[in-house]
Parts: structure tokens; C-alpha cells; sequence
């Protein structure tokens, strides 16, 4: 994330996240998805502990009029100095603004930052799919995603990716031409990577 080390950074791995800088008309586009309401605890991954799988260890999706407001917890180690405490049940109570939106066969988080400096992002968009009580969460592959790019859209505007160390998708603007790039890959398994699941708790 390049301008600001929002508490989503423990949420999304990082990596590959695609990040919007504005989301246009297209947040008003966004719904509230039911089947995210409540609180998700993360899944350990095959072979790793629970202090060692990345992500966020619960997501709590409360309704908020025409979106969810959506907290993101980790537990506080009480070995932490004071001020990092401090810091991390302060991140522990953001709200962020969530909605969703249905592109090609997949529905995408739309994830808003509250609002902050001049020039700040406004978020993230994410593919997710829930089945059987598991929220599963896919990030988009950079290096897959500009070579598609390349090869048969040299000219898009609005969308960009930047490959190496800290490779992430970007979007300038969400906009109709981002939307339909999108619908094209949104249902190829190889543009997408799964990274993080969790499991629904309570309602």
C-alpha cells in the first residue's frame, strides 16, 4: 500500500492487493451481500499454526444503512509496550465502509478507507466467495494480470499493474472500461490466487 498503512495491510496479505485510488460511480453501485453479516474467525492453513497463517485473525460485518461497517481484529499481545498496545486496539476499533459488487460470475468486495489526507486512496476491491461457512478471499496475480494487459490491452486507461517487489494492481479510476477489463478475467481461475479464509462464527 503506498499511501497509508491501514489496518487492511494485516487483512489482505500485502501482496497483489488491488488497490483503488477512486471508485467513482461505481461505490454507488455496490450492495450489501447478507451472507456477510456477523463475525469470521480465521482458518489456520494445512500445516501452518494460527500465529503463523497471515491475515486477519476476525472480520465482524455489522449493517450500516446502504453498506456494512466492517472491523478487522487482532488479538493484542500483552508483551507489546503501551503505545503499540494502544495503537493496535485503535486499529482493532476502525470501521471501514464495505460493499460489494458483482463482476462477470464473482462478487468483489469494495472496501473504502475512512476519509484521510488529501490524495489517499479510496480502498480496495477483492473477489470473494462464501460456501459452506467459509469466506474464501482471492487476490488478483500482477504478473499474470500485465501480461494480459500487454498482449491484448496496451492501451487500457485507469488500470496498471506494477510487477517485483510489492507488486499490486492498481486503479486510477473504477469506470466502465476497468469494469468490462475486469468482467473478461473475473472467471479465469489462473488471475486469481486464493489467500485467506475464514470461518463464519456467529450471525
Amino acid at each position: 500500500m503506498k499511501t497509508r498503512r491501514w489496518a487492511v495491510a494485516a487483512l489482505i496479505a500485502l501482496t497483489s492487493c488491488t488497490e483503488v485510488k477512486h471508485f467513482g460511480a461505481y461505490w454507488d453501485k455496490g450492495v450489501v451481500d447478507p451472507a456477510l453479516a456477523g463475525r469470521w474467525n480465521k482458518m489456520a492453513e494445512p500445516g501452518f499454526s494460527m500465529s503463523s497463517t497471515p491475515g486477519v485473525y476476525t472480520y465482524v460485518f455489522e449493517k450500516d444503512g446502504s453498506s456494512y461497517s466492517l472491523r478487522m481484529i487482532n488479538p493484542i499481545d500483552p508483551r507489546l509496550p503501551a503505545d503499540e498496545a494502544a495503537r493496535q486496539k485503535a486499529d482493532n476499533e476502525t470501521r471501514y465502509a464495505v460493499r460489494t459488487l458483482t463482476i462477470g460470475g464473482h462478487t468483489f468486495f469494495m472496501v473504502k478507507l475512512p476519509p484521510g489526507p488529501p490524495g489517499q486512496q479510496d480502498g480496495i476491491v477483492e473477489r470473494y466467495d462464501i460456501s459452506g461457512g467459509v469466506l474464501r478471499e482471492y487476490h488478483m496475480d500482477a504478473q499474470r494480470t500485465s501480461e494480459w494487459l500487454e498482449a491484448k490491452h496496451p492501451t487500457a486507461k485507469n488500470i496498471s499493474v506494477t510487477t517485483g517487489d510489492g507488486a499490486q494492481v492498481t486503479i486510477d479510476t473504477f469506470d466502465d472500461d476497468v469494469f468490462r477489463l475486469l468482467s473478461e478475467v473475473a472467471d479465469d481461475p489462473k488471475y486469481w490466487g486464493l489467500v485467506e479464509r475464514h470461518r463464519k462464527v456467529t450471525k
